[in-house]
């Protein structure tokens, strides 16, 4: 098969063939490079021709062969979603992600088409306040049916990690975290990101 590769950022939006070239299978592979304490989102949907069923999205390691993560059906049609955490402190900039096709190989043509989507998913939250009078208390709401994991991770002024806690939160639940409970975060003020493999928005 030949591999196509391309780079992906947030807002990223194409739409694709795996189209066989001179009789051989296409797959198409994708270089992310992700930010340290982030999280992401690939959406391939808009499926047309032989792709689906047996339309394969992966996100791979440093070597480019070893699977880590598949992406898993979204909604009642063809559309796959791929979402995942990068906790390190440092940037990953290794991974690629490859789109290919179990329905068509040799015999995929031009009408064999895909649409992918990336998004960065951390969310920002400009500022928490312990110091002084005032006290922050985090309240996250999950809109979705389906549970969400994610970390939340509170930063002091000058970008050093004072504490991160870890979250599970069932379909249409909350999760409440008092800072006043919190010991590192007394006295302290700074900003906080909320990782998840939670769904854009």
């Amino acid at each position: 098969a030949q591999p196509r590769n391309l780079e992906l950022s947030h807002g990223f939006l194409d739409q694709r063939t795996l189209a066989a070239v001179s009789g051989n299978a296409v797959r198409d592979e994708f270089r992310i490079s992700q930010d340290p304490y982030s999280s992401y989102e690939v959406v391939v949907d808009a499926v047309s021709g032989d792709l689906a069923p047996g339309l394969v999205v992966e996100r791979l390691a440093a070597d480019n062969s070893s699977v880590l993560q598949s992406g898993a059906a979204v909604g009642t049609g063809s559309a796959v979603s791929l979402r995942w955490q990068n906790t390190s402190a440092v940037d990953s900039l290794q991974q690629h992600l490859r789109v290919r096709s179990t329905g068509c190989s040799t015999d995929c043509g031009p009408d064999d088409q895909y649409r992918i989507r990336v998004y960065d998913t951390t969310l920002t939250l400009p500022r928490f306040n312990n110091s002084m009078n005032s006290l922050t208390s985090l309240i996250i709401q999950n809109r979705n049916v389906t549970t969400v994991n994610g970390i939340v991770w509170f930063w002091g002024p000058s970008g050093t990690l004072l504490y991160a806690r870890a979250f599970t939160i069932p379909g249409r639940g909350a999760f409440t975290l008092p800072a006043l409970a919190i010991p590192p975060l007394l006295g302290t003020s700074g900003t906080a990101t909320i990782t998840s493999d939670a769904p854009y928005g």
